[in-house]
């Protein structure tokens, strides 16, 4: 029978597979484009990505964070 991990553990490996495709996002898209609705859709999706730790962790607590 394996062993359950630690939610902190769960995140950790889920950010680390998001790193690469977050890293080409930043690398291939202009966040804050001119056009204020393509803007607004830009950064609310960025918000949901940093959001995604809070169901787990308050990164808060961390240093850097």
């Amino acid at each position: 029978m394996g062993s359950a991990q630690e939610p902190a553990e769960v995140l950790g490996a889920q950010l680390r597979l998001l790193q690469s495709p977050i890293n080409d996002f930043f690398d291939s898209v202009l966040v804050n484009a001119e056009n204020e609705d393509v803007r607004k859709a830009r950064l609310a999706l960025v918000q949901h990505i940093a959001d995604l730790p809070k169901a787990v962790a308050d990164l808060s607590k961390l240093q850097g964070f």
